[in-house]
Formats: C-alpha cells, structure tokens, sequence
C-alpha cells in the first residue's frame, strides 16, 4: 500500500514538472520575445550581365549561395529584364534556373532571341519564350555532354 502511495505521487511530481514545462513552450510560443524576419535560402549575386544588340533587353545570370550550411552545388539563374523600369510587372521573367557547378554561357543570336549553354546537368526551370514590355523573346537551350 505504501508504495503506491509513493509510486503515485512520483506520477504526480513528474506531471506538475511536465505541466510548468509546457506551460513555458506553449508561453514562448503565443508571445514571443523576438520575432526573427524570414530569411532568404540564398543569397543571391550577379555573375554578369548580357545586353541585346540594341540593348533593350539584358540577360541577367546570378549566383545563389544557400543560406542553410549545406554544402551543395550554387544555384544559378537567368533572367530577362527590359532595360527600363525592369522592376515593373511584365518588364522582367526569370527564363532558366539550374543547379551547376559551372556557370552556362550566354549568347545573343539576334535581337529576340538568346542562347544559353550548359553542360548536361538537371534544368529546373526553362522558358522557351517570353513576353517582355509587349515583344517576344526566344531562350534556347542547348545542353552540351558532359564527356565530348
């Protein structure tokens, strides 16, 4: 009889301790003491910048360094931006988005189209064309082997 007394209140001592506890977490987290702003997963960096033979139009390639520790390959993407109010809606599209060791070349065909090359790695993203400020520009994408 007696050690269930004592077998009791150790239950008892542990759930007012459990109680407190969580009384705190569940404190922290309604009212918290600092709110941290979100942060970017990347930190992005312009590599270079290509302008079109009339330089209406620039192709902009960045460099994203993840933000988390990982220890992966950069992200690099490419975007397209009219030359004026390029933050403006419709005056700028992202055309390419990769994860590569080595940065792809980019290359002007004509005034509306660009060609971007990269060695045969996975592509998450391509736009074959967009529309920029009412005009229409081609992005090709020629993938080279990566063992010739």
């Amino acid at each position: 009889m007696k050690l269930a007394i004592l077998f009791k209140n150790f239950l008892a001592c542990v759930g007012g301790i459990t109680l407190i506890v969580l009384g705190f977490d569940a404190y922290n987290f309604l009212l918290p003491s600092k709110v941290e702003p979100p942060r970017d997963l990347f930190d992005w960096s312009v590599v270079a910048e290509y302008p079109n033979h009339d330089k209406s139009v620039v192709a902009v390639l960045e460099r994203g360094v993840s933000n988390t520790g990982a220890n992966t390959a950069p992200f690099y993407h490419i975007e397209l931006r009219t030359s004026e109010k390029s933050s403006e809606w419709r005056n700028h599209w992202m055309v390419w988005n990769s994860q590569v060791r080595q940065p792809p070349s980019i290359e002007w065909l004509d005034q509306n189209n660009i060609e971007i090359k990269q060695i045969s790695y996975r592509v998450w993203e391509y736009e074959p064309s967009v529309e920029l400020n009412g005009k229409i520009y081609g992005v090709h994408l020629r993938v080279l082997p990566t063992k010739p």
